[in-house]
C-alpha cells in the first residue's frame, strides 16, 4: 500500500526486470542489494485483497489504540533474536515481523539498546505508544537508557 512504484523509483524511471537482477546478483554482477531485488519481486506476485487488508489494519489500529489510551506505551521486542549476521535475515524470513507492524499500523516506536548478550550482539526493545505520541517513546526510552546504562560498544577501543 505504498504509494509509487518502487520499481519506477530504484530504476530511475525505467522498469528493472527483478529476475534478471537476482540472476546478476547471484553471479555477483547486480548494482542493487538483494533486499531491493526482492522488494521488486514482490511487484511480479499475485496483489493482495486490499480492501480486505486495510480493513484488517484498521481494526488492529483502533484495538491497539484503545489498549494504550492516551498515556500507555508498549515495550515490546525489537525481534525474536539478537542482532542477526548479515544476510541471516533473508533465511529467517518472519524475524521481522516485530517491528514492520508498528511501521504498517504507522505508531510511533524507539528502539532502546539494552546491552549485549553472552555472545557479545546487540539486544534491544522498541517502545510503541499510540499514534501522534512520540513524546512518550523518547521519555520512556531515556529512562531505560538512564536505568541500563544505555548503549554498550559490541568491543574494547583504545582511547587516545
Amino acid at each position: 500500500q505504498e504509494p509509487g512504484s518502487f520499481n519506477y523509483l530504484l530504476g530511475n524511471s525505467k522498469e528493472i526486470n527483478p529476475l534478471v537482477e537476482l540472476f546478476k546478483k547471484l553471479m555477483g554482477q547486480s548494482d542493487y542489494t538483494l533486499a531491493s531485488i526482492f522488494s521488486l519481486i514482490d511487484s511480479i506476485l499475485p496483489c493482495e485483497k486490499a480492501e480486505q487488508m486495510k480493513k484488517i489494519t484498521e481494526e488492529l489500529v483502533q484495538e491497539i489504540e484503545e489498549i494504550l489510551g492516551d498515556d500507555g506505551v508498549l515495550i515490546y521486542p525489537s525481534c525474536t533474536n539478537p542482532a542477526p549476521f548479515h544476510y541471516a535475515p533473508f533465511v529467517q524470513i518472519y524475524n521481522f515481523n516485530y517491528w514492520s507492524i508498528i511501521n504498517v499500523l504507522h505508531f510511533p516506536a524507539t528502539q532502546v539498546p539494552m546491552g549485549l548478550n553472552s555472545y557479545g550482539m546487540p539486544m534491544g526493545v522498541q517502545i510503541v505508544a499510540s499514534q501522534n505520541r512520540d513524546r512518550h517513546c523518547l521519555a520512556v526510552a531515556e529512562e531505560l537508557d538512564r536505568q541500563f546504562g544505555g548503549w554498550t560498544a559490541p568491543f574494547k577501543t583504545l582511547e587516545v
